[in-house]
């Protein structure tokens, strides 16, 4: 049985470079190195003002105890 997807649903959207640059840049200042699609799909979370999805890339979160 095939491994189900993490995200099953794709999306083909375009940037200018400069876009792409300024993702890179932003990516290389996170302390896990995301991926674009990553970045991408975090500011999409940041704007409709819900927190980004754990994804492999999330840095793993500090529990308390």
């Amino acid at each position: 049985m095939p491994k189900p997807l993490k995200f099953p649903t794709k999306l083909l959207i375009g940037f200018t470079d400069e876009t792409i640059a300024a993702i890179d840049d932003w990516r290389r200042k996170q302390k896990d190195l995301p991926t674009r699609s990553e970045v991408v799909r975090r500011f999409v979370a940041l704007g409709l003002g819900k927190p980004a999805a754990a994804t492999k890339t999330a840095p793993p979160k500090k529990t308390h105890r």
